[in-house]
């Protein structure tokens, strides 16, 4: 399955990673992050939202 860093690229530990408020998820911290999305469903609208560049690593 992918992970946060294989769809938004270069995560730093210590990025706060955040999801577009749509999405109602909360923001993690490098590298706790990169363990995420956990299902299918959240895979995809991670994915969804990754692709159309709403979500943000903030440094």
């Amino acid at each position: 399955m992918a992970n946060i860093a294989e769809i938004l690229g270069e995560v730093v530990e210590g990025d706060r990673i955040l999801p577009p408020d749509s999405l109602k998820l909360p923001g993690y911290l490098a590298p706790e992050a990169v363990a995420y999305p956990t299902t299918e469903a959240e895979l995809s609208a991670v994915m969804a939202c990754a692709h159309a560049h709403r979500w943000r690593v903030v440094p």
